[in-house]
């Protein structure tokens, strides 16, 4: 059984006639959470060719619903999240899902088991000026303005770093 405190023990070794012994206190062990987390990053035109990788991120919304789905009885702490690295998958999903399809993904976004980052793709930041870097904001915007999708920060993968006009990007959109 697990101990509620500090074991004390006391140990002998005996070897070829001789024999050491002492004392040793253990405390509890220390109780561990361990989170899975599902991510999956493309790197359009690098992991593949641009139009093979869109499709392939309309089949990973696909199937992020589906385990949304399939876990929505589960735990809360058990059922399935995803964040997406990027928004630009939304557009083409969206358009080719139908409206009962974007409003379940919209009403999973509401719950907080799918995560919709204010950035449209991933890009070196350093390069465009602030007008692009707030149109890069636009999108996210307008679905959480216009769907009441919560939009809570933007994700910037392998991207080595980014320019202090970002920042009051981000904050000024919201």
């Amino acid at each position: 059984p697990e101990p509620s405190g500090v074991l004390r023990l006391a140990w002998t070794l005996r070897a070829g006639g001789a024999g050491s012994g002492g004392g040793l206190e253990l405390a509890p062990a220390r109780r561990w959470r361990v989170s899975l987390v599902h991510f999956s990053h493309h790197d359009v035109g690098y992991t593949d060719l641009p139009s093979v990788a869109a499709r392939q991120q309309l089949d990973y919304l696909d199937r992020v619903v589906a385990y949304c789905d399939e876990t929505a009885t589960y735990p809360a702490a058990a059922r399935f999240r995803w964040t997406l690295d990027t928004s630009w998958p939304l557009p083409a999903w969206l358009a080719g899902r139908g409206q009962a399809a974007a409003e379940r993904l919209f009403s999973l976004a509401r719950e907080g088991r799918v995560e919709i980052p204010a950035l449209f793709a991933a890009f070196n930041a350093g390069l465009p000026d602030l007008e692009e870097l707030v149109r890069a904001l636009t999108f996210a915007c307008d679905l959480r303005r216009r769907h009441r999708v919560p939009v809570r920060g933007a994700v910037t993968t392998d991207v080595p770093g980014h320019p202090w006009a970002l920042v009051p990007a981000l904050a000024r959109s919201g």
